[in-house]
């Protein structure tokens, strides 16, 4: 079972989205962090988390992912929940549209010794693009 301070290491990751501070990251992520869900090209460990976190909050500057529901079990924790925002700026190879949406998220965190080891999530990238006017790509 996560403890206390395991279960603070993803709302860290979701806040460094949501304050737009990709430095959060440093805290929340073990060294040797694996992104199962890294968008195509993403290289991994954090470094390419924070670069990533920068280009998608300056593309969609009023970003916000909010918890609907959270659970934990044998180290792992799961949020599911809400990101919305509008696209001002470039993003997976797109302008900005000016575009607001809505979208639900399931983000699943594995979690040793304070920090993220693991990640994957499920995101609705079809109501995403959709709503933000991004291309449908395959």
């Amino acid at each position: 079972m996560t403890s206390q301070t395991d279960r603070t290491a993803p709302d860290r990751l979701l806040d460094a989205f949501n304050l737009h501070d990709p430095s959060l990251i440093d805290s929340a992520v073990a060294a040797d962090y694996i992104e199962h869900s890294a968008p195509p090209g993403m290289p991994p460990g954090a470094d390419a988390l924070k670069a990533f976190i920068g280009a998608f909050t300056a593309a969609i500057p009023d970003f916000r992912f909010d918890t609907e529901l959270r659970t934990e079990q044998d180290g792992l924790v799961m949020v599911y929940g809400f990101a919305e925002g509008t696209l001002r700026g470039p993003l997976f190879g797109s302008d900005g549209t000016g575009q607001h949406g809505r979208w639900p998220e399931v983000h699943i965190f594995r979690v040793a010794d304070g920090k993220i080891t693991e990640h994957w999530d499920v995101i609705d990238k079809l109501s995403m693009r959709s709503q933000l006017g991004l291309p449908l790509s395959p």
